[in-house]
Parts: structure tokens; C-alpha cells; sequence
């Protein structure tokens, strides 16, 4: 799982940073709001944690709704008005914590928000693109630059859009067993390679030879897109 979390305050990012990472939520560099939603396509998470004033936030939910339904989680420095908290709900907001919090209730409390986030359908999700692909997760339909046109199947483009997210880093196999089946093991390699030929059979020019969707020895998968 992985998250952003955009706060001023290098101490607390530091702490959360830390504890996230235990518990397996992988926190991105990206800090800046700006710097989160350019890198969101490419770089997608399940979770973002936004610390900041309630007004900067109502502005911030709206540019953060347009492209992703992943739960969101305000961090406040003081108290927030009743209907401050409604505006904010109502926005798209999830979750509002009080500083000063207790981060041994927090931390779970995020995880499972983060499980939440992982499991919103791709059919919530708008269409990407890049210079020469278009992806469309309501349709599961993946366009390459020659114009070809092919429709995944669900468990298909579950694997697909997930090397899609994080095109260019390698995943490894227990990473990518767990967000497409939901759980690891060494006994699921077998059907983790299976869906693979698959998919380079409908991506590939040339299956044998793959140029986009790539194994990396002895790690896992990536996948390279122009």
C-alpha cells in the first residue's frame, strides 16, 4: 500500500513516515500538493493525509477529487467548526484528526482507510494517457500508439493497471500477487506468470519478445511505456 502526506511540519512527517512503514504503507516523496497531483497518474496511492488550515483544504478537496476517489484524511491544527466539518465532509474529506493526536490510534486507523482505498473499483477511475497509450479502466480497454485497441479481462487489467500506476519501477511478484489476488505466496508464482503471458499476448507486437511489459530477474515485473 502506499500513501502521500503533505505536511510542513518535519518532525510529524518524519514520525508518520516511519510508523507507516512499519505496518507496510510506503510513503512517497512527493510532499507539496502541487507536486502530488502531477505526479498522480503516474504515480498513484491509496491513501493521501493532508495537513493544513480547513479552507485550504476545501479548495484543495476539489482539485484532489477531480482525479482520484482515495480515501482523504485532514490532519487540523485546532478546533473546526461544526459546519466547517459538514463543508468539508460534503467535499470529500473521509477523516478529521485533532492535532495533538495519539499516533498509536492514528496509525491503524490510516492502514485501514489505506486497505479502503486499494479496493475502490477501477470504473471510478477517468481515462490516462501518456504519449502513445490510452487507458480506459471502465472498459478495461488499453489503446497502444499504432492504434490498436484490446479489451482486458478484469483479472487482466487488474495487472495491468497496476504495472500502469507505477510504469518504469519494478514491482516484485509478492507485491503484485497481493494487489491482484489479495494475498502472497510463493505457491501463486505460477499464476501470477500465467496472467502475465497473457497480457503480453494482447499488449505485445511481439509476445516472445516483449518491449513494454518486462520481467526483472530473480524481483518481479515492470512495465515501460512511452
Amino acid at each position: 500500500m502506499y500513501t502521500y502526506i503533505h505536511t510542513d511540519d518535519d518532525e510529524e512527517y518524519a514520525i508518520l513516515h516511519a510508523l507507516l512503514s512499519e505496518v507496510g504503507i510506503a510513503v512517497y516523496e512527493e510532499r507539496t500538493i502541487t507536486e502530488i497531483l502531477v505526479r498522480w497518474f503516474a504515480q498513484p496511492a491509496d491513501l493521501l493525509v493532508v495537513a493544513t488550515d480547513e479552507d485550504t483544504l476545501l479548495t484543495m478537496t476539489g482539485q484532489i477529487r477531480v482525479i482520484t476517489p482515495v480515501p482523504l484524511v485532514m490532519i487540523a491544527s485546532g478546533a473546526i467548526a461544526v459546519e466547517s466539518k459538514i463543508a468539508l465532509f460534503d467535499a470529500g474529506v473521509d477523516l478529521i484528526i485533532k492535532r495533538p493526536y495519539r499516533v498509536r490510534t492514528l496509525v491503524p486507523q490510516l492502514r485501514n482507510l489505506a486497505r479502503r482505498g486499494r479496493s475502490i473499483p477501477l470504473t471510478q477511475l477517468g481515462k490516462s494517457q501518456t504519449a502513445d497509450w490510452l487507458v480506459d479502466p471502465t472498459v478495461r480497454m488499453v489503446q497502444r500508439a499504432d492504434g490498436l485497441q484490446m479489451t482486458l479481462s478484469q483479472r487482466e487489467f487488474e495487472l495491468f493497471f497496476l504495472l500502469y500506476s507505477h510504469r518504469g519501477q519494478t514491482l516484485t511478484k509478492n507485491q503484485i500477487i497481493e494487489a491482484v489476488w489479495g494475498y502472497t505466496g510463493h505457491g501463486d508464482e505460477n499464476a501470477l506468470r500465467t496472467l502475465i503471458k497473457q497480457v503480453r499476448r494482447k499488449i505485445e507486437p511481439a509476445p516472445e519478445q516483449p518491449k513494454y511489459l518486462l520481467s526483472v530477474q530473480g524481483v518481479g515485473y515492470k512495465l515501460l511505456l512511452g
